[in-house]
């Protein structure tokens, strides 16, 4: 999905990536954005990278469109290739999610997985919009 939706935002004319939208985002960069930076703080705590929400708080926005294109096929190499890695096992092996005020909340592979999928499918579909 993320191949198909970056081939048409490569194509957009100068201007239309960071112009202003309808959308819970203000603009497609922005909604991009938002989708590597959640990726980035999911995979951190399905892999216990230890970076918790600093994943998140801490990631810098692309300006660029190309950079960012790098940028998300980069990552879901990385997320790909810890899929393959899971066993059947694994997905039911809890990991903890650092949850801000709620707290250090031990969650199952599996179920983090379905959440950033449906995510990043969810922000796709405003980029669509």
């Amino acid at each position: 999905s993320n191949d198909r939706l970056y081939r048409a935002v490569l194509s957009l004319e100068p201007g239309e990536f960071e112009a202003a939208r309808t959308s819970f985002f203000p603009s497609i960069k922005d909604t991009l954005n938002h989708i590597l930076a959640v990726d980035h703080l999911y995979l951190d705590f399905l892999t216990e990278g230890g970076v918790g929400a600093a994943a998140y708080d801490d990631f810098v926005p692309f300006d660029n469109v190309a950079d960012l294109v790098v940028a998300q096929i980069t990552f879901d190499r990385k997320l790909i290739a810890f899929c393959d890695a899971l066993s059947e096992a694994d997905l039911d092996r809890r990991v903890i999610t650092d949850r801000r005020e709620d707290g250090m909340i031990p969650e199952k592979i599996a179920d983090i997985l379905a959440h950033v999928f449906l995510h990043d499918i969810h922000h796709r579909g405003q980029v669509h919009a």
